[in-house]
């Protein structure tokens, strides 16, 4: 008996010993391409319910019990769980950090099972993004813990794969759902009379452009108010966009009006000049207006026509009162040189 307790010792001394030269922290990270809109992708993990479309745990317990707080999205969102399936089991998640397009960080308790940190990274690159999704757990000294996530990490390693792909499924297929159906019109336009307007210069980034919009074009109607002018009922309201992509937009918010307005601080008046124009019109989600920008470009390619200044999108439809996004239009102004 002396012998196997020493034996028995000397094992679990052997294990100790080596359980010192496993390191303290837990990683792992999978990572995938997304071919979607960054914004799309990005909200697939930030709006804490869209998990249930692609969470690999989702699919291992489709009978798991899921809590949400009143925060749906970004930092401060949070659920628990509780599962039947042993590899489910209950815990809780929050949001602590939420870059738009840029990285979510969560912290996760497992009831149980110990605590993590998450995240979600993207890396946009044009017409696609990708995602790294990475998780952290702190296993302190217990060498029963650390030699358990020495052969748990592939299972980990799988299941993250597995949560990504369902990810990229579930984005990619909202992204064509959302992708404007019909053919893009073309239309050599010439404006005989410019269009005055208010406008705000200002930065957003591609989740946030629409609310800031929003903003800047509440502002200006009041402006309007002030300076006794009225709203153009020959044009709709609309932005300049000097630099855009799915990182960040520089842009004008602009309001057209009856006549030419005064200068106001932050709100300055312009006028969208007479002349020739190529406009596109689009019909579809915000989110795709780049498809009505290229079909411009290459318009202008294929008739030799050389374009000037910054492009123009106007909102012809109130996204308020029309929710079918396949009805919204929008017309993009690219302003013509004279040849």
């Amino acid at each position: 008996m002396k012998k196997t307790a020493k034996w028995i010792l000397g094992i679990m001394l052997l294990l100790f010993v080596g359980s010192l030269f496993i390191s303290n922290k837990f990683n792992s990270e999978q990572s995938i391409w997304v071919n979607a809109p960054v914004k799309i992708v990005f909200e697939q993990a930030n709006t804490l319910k869209n998990w249930e479309k692609w969470s690999p745990w989702a699919k291992m317990d489709p009978t798991m019990t899921v809590v949400y707080n009143e925060i749906p999205s970004g930092k401060g969102a949070a659920f628990s769980w509780i599962g039947e399936n042993p590899n489910v089991g209950k815990g809780s998640m929050t949001i602590t950090n939420s870059i738009p397009e840029g990285l979510i960080a969560y912290y996760m308790s497992f009831d149980g099972a110990g605590e993590g940190t998450s995240t979600h990274r993207f890396e946009n690159a044009g017409d696609s993004v990708k995602v790294i999704w990475s998780f952290e757990s702190d296993l302190g000294y217990n060498p029963i813990a650390k030699y358990m996530t020495k052969i748990m990490s592939g299972m980990m390693e799988e299941t993250f794969m597995n949560g990504l792909k369902n990810f990229k499924t579930t984005a990619e297929q909202e992204a064509i759902s959302l992708a404007p159906s019909d053919k893009i019109e073309i239309e050599e336009k010439a404006l005989n009379t410019p269009i005055y307007f208010l406008a705000i210069k200002t930065k957003a980034t591609a989740s946030t452009v629409s609310q800031e919009l929003g903003k800047c074009y509440g502002m200006i109607v009041e402006e309007i108010k002030k300076q006794a002018l009225n709203i153009s009922t020959s044009a709709a309201p609309f932005a300049t966009y000097y630099a855009f992509n799915n990182a960040n937009f520089e842009f004008d918010a602009a309001i057209p009006t009856d006549k030419p307005g005064k200068s106001n601080g932050t709100i300055f008046s312009g006028q969208l000049p007479a002349g020739k124009y190529l406009v596109a019109h689009y019909y579809g989600a915000y989110e795709f207006t780049s498809l009505g920008h290229d079909a411009v470009k290459l318009y202008g390619a294929q008739k030799n026509l050389t374009f000037k200044g910054a492009p123009s999108e106007m909102y012809l439809t109130d996204p308020m009162t029309e929710k079918d996004t396949a009805k919204w239009l929008t017309d993009i102004y690219y302003s013509l040189q004279d040849n």
